[in-house]
């Protein structure tokens, strides 16, 4: 044994390692991605109806990009589907729609110094009450209560002119009520705690 480890050059020794270093990164290279179970739907899916009542399937893939996985699922048990989809096709996040924009179908939009909403922490999926002192008589009174932010955003252009601006879901009644509010008061919004 010692005379064939003798015979052996450096050569064929950093031959060896380089193999074993390629073997070694070839395996883990080819070793198959994690699978996340997505949602899929296990027959054709109607519009409105919660996903708890609806015929779900899991499907394991490599990446979840985009659609709704198996983790994600019980948050959103009681939102529906915005619009039909056919058997086996992926659960996607965009087509569901939150359980009060059901209730609430109309959008309005919304636009309020930071100072005047909660210094712009306002996120999708927060519900917001409406106040609104009237310039005539000075009085302050809440309008609106429990809106659902669909969306949120506030845009600065760097010279302190920043607006919080919201899609609301509404109904008609309460989208007139703010309508009037924005043109002939101060409007202020209130996040309701969790």
């Amino acid at each position: 044994m010692k005379d064939l480890l003798e015979r052996v050059d450096r050569r064929t020794w950093l031959g060896i390692a380089l193999a074993a270093i390629a073997a070694f990164l070839t395996l883990s290279m080819s070793r198959p991605a994690p699978t996340v179970n997505v949602v899929f739907a296990g027959e054709d899916l109607p519009a409105g109806v919660a996903l708890s009542d609806l015929a779900l399937e899991m499907k394991p893939l490599p990446a979840s990009f985009g659609m709704l996985s198996e983790d994600d699922l019980t948050s959103v048990r009681d939102w529906s589907l915005a619009e039909p989809i056919g058997a086996d096709e992926p659960i996607l996040p965009s087509l569901l729609r939150a359980p009060a924009l059901a209730d609430n179908p109309d959008l309005f939009a919304i636009s309020v110094d930071p100072a005047h909403a909660v210094l712009g922490r306002i996120s999708a999926g927060d519900f917001v009450d409406i106040y609104v002192t009237w310039r005539t008589g000075d009085t302050t009174q809440r309008i609106a209560d429990n809106l659902y932010v669909v969306e949120a955003r506030t845009d600065d252009d760097g010279f302190g002119d920043a607006q919080v601006q919201m899609l609301l879901a509404v109904d008609r009644d309460r989208a007139e009520l703010l309508a009037n509010a924005v043109r002939t008061g101060d409007v202020d919004v209130v996040k309701r705690a969790p």
